[in-house]
């Protein structure tokens, strides 16, 4: 012991005494407390490599409890600071669940990856769905509340011209699971082929992640049909000084192939031959075209006279 940790050493009956640089008394059985496992087994030659690699460890841990500014006056104090002298002065850290950071509890995704609808479609609607995430910590979904947003984005299909831009956010309350989104689509009366644009989540809150389907892709396709005819407007006001009115005819809902339509006037208030002249006749609408227009003179015959009406009607060929 004097060789290995420097001190005066004197034997007193079965007990070895040393005396540390503050003139305080140390025994033998408090020196052991953190040098024992350096000691090799008596009559182990096999572990006397190893006792002497880990000698200078067993010296300089009892080296900093010997030169300690304040006496030890305890065992478990003498156990603390071999403790501390081997790790570079600090006790390492205890992991807790407390000092962990907080697994994602929850996670957000579309229900789908993509949904398809005809262009004509006033609107298509998106579901969110809220769920479990994976490895989330002992905290049940019903029991998160938080929100994420949304936002449309241009693909073959372009905002303000196939669809309306979209965003926002959705908020979840403890109980609520899922949540729907409107996005307004516009028809612009085109056979542009299969056109697409996606709608993305994003900005979720309270340690939330984007589950599988944080993109949904929206598929929009022109409608095989001929279509629909009608008056642009359904009711028009003019003077009888105006000569020649103009009725646009649109056709909506699909333009392929050939159709046409007949027209005539009929009598309200207003009379053929006095107040206007009297048409019939034909629409032919190609394969692709959406407008047409439909003229009829009015007569002016210069009097004052309360309003008239008369009707201009569509019929199939």
């Amino acid at each position: 012991f004097k060789a290995l940790f420097n001190l005066n050493v004197t034997k007193k009956r079965d007990k070895v005494v040393g005396i540390d640089r503050l003139g305080k008394p140390v025994t033998s059985e408090e020196l052991s407390l953190f040098v024992n496992d350096f000691l090799p087994p008596p009559g182990k030659e096999s572990v006397q490599t190893s006792y002497n690699s880990r000698l200078p460890s067993a010296k300089d841990m009892a080296g900093n409890v010997l030169k300690s500014k304040e006496p030890l006056a305890s065992r478990a104090q003498y156990r603390v600071s071999a403790v501390r002298s081997g790790t570079g002065g600090k006790i390492p850290p205890i992991p807790s669940m407390l000092t962990q950071p907080l697994k994602p509890v929850v996670e957000f995704s579309f229900n789908a990856l993509s949904v398809t609808c005809p262009r004509t479609q006033a609107y298509v609607l998106l579901t969110v769905e809220k769920s479990a995430a994976m490895d989330a910590n002992p905290v049940s979904v019903e029991q998160w509340s938080g929100s994420v947003s949304y936002c449309t984005r241009s693909g073959t299909a372009r905002e303000g011209e196939d669809f309306i831009k979209t965003c926002g956010t959705l908020k979840f309350s403890g109980d609520v699971l899922s949540s729907t989104i409107r996005v307004p689509l516009i028809d612009d009366q085109s056979d542009d082929g299969t056109e697409v644009f996606t709608l993305c989540l994003q900005d979720q809150t309270q340690g939330a992640i984007l589950g599988k389907h944080p993109v949904c892709q929206i598929h929009l396709q022109d409608v095989i049909s001929p279509g629909v005819l009608s008056f642009v407007s359904s009711e028009i006001m003019c003077k009888e000084s105006v000569g020649k009115l103009v009725v646009q005819v649109s056709r909506s809902h699909g333009s392929s192939g050939e159709v046409s339509c007949v027209y005539h006037t009929k009598d309200g208030s207003a009379l053929a031959g006095h107040d206007y002249i009297d048409v019939t006749g034909s629409l032919v609408f190609k394969s692709g075209e959406t407008r047409a227009a439909i003229e009829i003179t009015i007569l002016d015959k210069g009097a004052v006279e309360l309003n008239e009406s008369f009707q201009l009607v569509l019929d199939e060929p």
